[in-house]
């Protein structure tokens, strides 16, 4: 009898031992498969010149992308105010020089102009916010961008939020204007351009 008991203790904890390596989770020296590529950082404020020039000819507009620096200072009330937005990232600015089309009745909009850097999520294109950065634009010596209407010109900043990424590299504007028709009917077809910031 006793030797019975022995036999099935030793086979109870022979079968424990196999439940206990089917269930073992990954080793703590073991690392996850990051899901995405982080944007990288020049580790300063760095403003690179461009000098680059679009032209939307069916609108008329011409735009130069001049400048781009990749940490404007804002102040403590705005860091605050968009902390949850920023998560530790940059407010960045860009320079155009642009002149809208006099051929049809038109602004020329900051909305036209769409930011994305290398490691981003290819589907996000971050939009502008220069209204809510004026102040801190004008602080630091620069024109805030105002869309310009048919035939004005205009020289001036955008901001962008990049979050989670200080003083961001490898970033790139995209001008892209959609497929529209004219009052008469007119159709006019999409344009769209990148330009490579730093």
């Amino acid at each position: 009898m006793k030797t019975r008991i022995a036999v099935v203790a030793v086979a109870l904890l022979a079968g424990i031992g196999l439940l206990a390596g089917c269930t073992k989770g990954p080793s703590p020296t073991e690392t996850p498969t990051p899901t995405q590529t982080e944007v990288a950082s020049s580790g300063k404020p760095i403003t690179t010149q461009r000098g680059v020039t679009i032209q939307d000819a069916t609108m008329g507009h011409v735009i130069q992308i001049t400048a781009f620096l990749n940490d404007l200072p804002i102040s403590a009330d705005k860091s605050a105010q968009f902390a949850g937005s920023l998560k530790g990232g940059s407010v960045v600015a860009l320079h155009v020089i642009a002149t809208a089309g006099a051929k049809y009745f038109t602004y020329l909009y900051d909305t036209n102009f769409t930011l994305s850097c290398v490691g981003m999520d290819p589907a996000i294109q971050l939009k502008p916010n220069t209204s809510n950065f004026k102040d801190d634009l004008v602080a630091a010596g620069y024109t805030a961008w105002e869309n310009p209407i048919q035939g004005t010109s205009m020289d001036g900043w955008m901001t962008y939020i990049v979050p989670t990424t200080k003083y961001p590299i490898g970033c790139s504007v995209t001008y892209s204007r959609d497929k529209q028709d004219t009052p008469s009917g007119l159709p006019l077809d999409a344009f769209t351009q990148t330009v490579a910031l730093n």
